[in-house]
């Protein structure tokens, strides 16, 4: 880098104060692609002196500090940062310093690197078109600046050269946190980390699933199973109702049945969906939802087939938030979820009692499965026994689940591996990036406290 050595020169003079900063082991928050470049200075030898201000971390190796500001999630304030100029970081600094391999390793990481306008890089090209040598830019105020950024990860990596200490107050080395990457799934088919860490197994309520290991194929006799149980309903009921919340166990059902219907063209039976509008659902579970509707719809009208998709609503005066604010309930928690019954179930069995209360027998399909939680098996033990069937709260109607023996591997890998009917229009990965993005589907809009992943779920049968 073209400065001069500061511990000669006579132009600034260091002096060590006390400071009451307290460094810190690690950000408020990372990224993978920021314990990427982490692990990566480890490695390399820079040693890690703590973080100040939550997002500030500080590195050192030879002569070189740096420190590096973390935007995650967020951007900058654009009038942080000055418009950039016609000088590339290798000739600011060289290529052969070791500071130039960091910006290097950006450039691998797929980083876009900027250099802004600083004071710096003014009195430097200054200097270098032959003007008197301008001493402000060997300043430690005036220290090389460089914005890095990739996705929703902004850096600023800010050089110092030949500093008798740290900036910001840091003295000690410290060890660095654990880096360990974490699962994130911003698109299901896009990997963002190296093959080497792409073994981390996620839990969906205590069930654990190797998103990145994903069979290449159902297991046949798991597939046929199922199946074998949708002919089983549609040879002993005419009459047949799916529950359907828009999660990945009753959309698996739901592909099911349509399977079932591509193969028996000639099927007469009466088909509806039903559904919940709690009208405190997340916006994207909602619009998902509202969208599979719009789906399911164009699709019957392509196949001739009349089958109402049905979205039921709490009834007026007892939703969420008149009970909550107008008739003074307690807010719900995990073992009073009176919210369930009010917003989701009460209604939904009113539409049942209306469809189906008389008339032929009806059969529920539902997609509940014994390895969801242990709250959940034993839920179907009681409800089902070694039945089938079980009878549903309505006198005309029957239950019963055909993936009850599944694990949520193989409805991740069913979802994954076997297209939807209706694939072109909306296709299974708009699930499985909206359970990326939103944790799960077990996650309660209204913030019921829950305690266990075996409570995690604000469901009941309809």
């Amino acid at each position: 880098m073209n400065v001069r050595n500061l511990a000669n020169d006579n132009s600034y003079k260091f002096k060590e104060m006390p400071s009451k900063i307290v460094p810190k082991t690690n950000l408020k928050k990372h990224k993978n692609s920021t314990r990427i470049l982490w692990s990566w200075l480890a490695e390399k030898g820079w040693e890690f002196l703590g973080v100040v201000r939550e997002w500030t971390a500080i590195f050192r190796k030879g002569a070189w500090h740096i420190a590096i500001h973390h935007f995650i999630d967020e951007s900058p304030m654009s009038e942080l940062i000055d418009k950039p100029v016609l000088l590339s970081p290798c000739e600011i600094i060289g290529d052969e310093e070791i500071a130039y391999e960091i910006i290097k390793k950006l450039y691998d990481f797929k980083f876009s690197i900027t250099v802004p306008q600083q004071a710096f890089t003014d009195a430097l090209i200054l200097d270098t078109c032959g003007c008197e040598y301008n001493w402000h830019y060997d300043s430690p105020k005036h220290k090389f600046m460089v914005w890095a950024q990739k996705d929703d990860v902004h850096l600023l990596i800010e050089y110092f050269h030949n500093m008798p200490f740290a900036p910001y107050g840091v003295t000690q080395k410290m060890r660095y946190p654990c880096l360990a990457l974490e699962y994130v799934q911003p698109s299901f088919f896009e990997e963002d980390f190296p093959p080497e860490k792409q073994k981390k197994k996620r839990t969906e309520n205590g069930e654990k699933i190797d998103f990145i290991r994903i069979p290449e194929e159902m297991p046949k006799e798991v597939l046929e199973r199922a199946e074998k149980a949708i002919e089983r309903v549609f040879k002993d009921f005419r009459r047949i109702s799916i529950a359907y919340s828009g999660g990945k166990d009753s959309t698996v059902v739901l592909i099911l049945v349509f399977r079932y219907l591509l193969k028996h063209p000639d099927c007469k039976h009466e088909i509806t969906i039903v559904s919940a509008d709690t009208l405190v659902d997340n916006p994207l579970i909602l619009r998902h939802l509202v969208k599979m509707k719009k789906v399911i719809e164009n699709y019957c009208r392509k196949i001739r087939k009349e089958i109402p998709f049905i979205l039921v609503e709490p009834y007026e005066g007892q939703d969420f938030f008149s009970c909550l604010l107008g008739r003074g309930y307690a807010p719900p928690s995990s073992k009073n979820r009176w919210c369930v019954e009010r917003i989701k179930i009460i209604p939904a069995q009113k539409k049942l009692v209306e469809l189906f209360g008389t008339g032929e027998p009806t059969c529920q399909l539902l997609g509940t499965r014994t390895s969801e939680s242990q709250n959940r098996a034993r839920s179907i033990e009681r409800v089902y026994g070694d039945d089938f069937y079980s009878q549903h709260t309505i006198s005309n109607i029957t239950s019963t689940s055909p993936i009850v023996d599944w694990t949520a591997e193989d409805v991740v890998t069913f979802l994954v591996r076997e297209k939807a009917p209706w694939d072109e229009e909306y296709s299974n990965y708009q699930l499985i990036n909206l359970y990326g993005s939103a944790a799960s589907f077990g996650e309660c809009p209204i913030g019921a406290a829950i305690t266990s992943d075996s409570d995690a779920k604000c469901s009941g049968r309809m």
